[in-house]
C-alpha cells in the first residue's frame, strides 16, 4: 500500500486503484480517511489544468512518485524516484 506519500499541488504522479496498473496524473489533493484518498486531474484534462481553466478530477486509491531513474538488478530494470536513487547511490557508492 502506498498511502502516506506527500505530493505538491500540480506535481505529476502515478495513480492506481489496484496497485498494478498505473497512470500518470496531476496531483491536486488528499482526502484523509477516504477509500480513494488521492485527488488528481484526469489525463484528458491535463492541458486545461496547465492553462488554469476548469478541469475534471478523479480519485485514486494508491499513489507513488514518478520514477525518474532506472536501476538494473539481476537484469531487471526498476524505475525509482529521485529520493530512492540518491539514497541507494549514497549507501552503495558513498555519495
Amino acid at each position: 500500500m502506498f498511502e502516506g506519500y506527500a505530493f505538491k499541488y500540480g506535481e505529476t504522479t502515478e495513480m492506481s486503484d489496484d496497485g498494478e496498473q498505473w497512470e500518470r496524473k496531476i496531483y491536486v489533493g488528499y482526502i484523509d480517511g477516504a477509500d480513494r484518498p488521492y485527488v488528481c486531474v484526469d489525463s484528458t484534462d491535463e492541458s486545461r489544468f496547465d492553462t488554469g481553466k476548469n478541469f475534471a478530477i478523479g480519485t485514486w486509491r494508491y499513489a507513488r512518485p514518478v520514477p525518474k531513474h532506472t536501476i538494473i538488478i539481476d537484469g531487471i530494470e526498476i524505475g525509482v524516484s529521485d529520493g530512492v536513487y540518491k539514497a541507494l547511490k549514497e549507501h552503495l557508492c558513498g555519495g
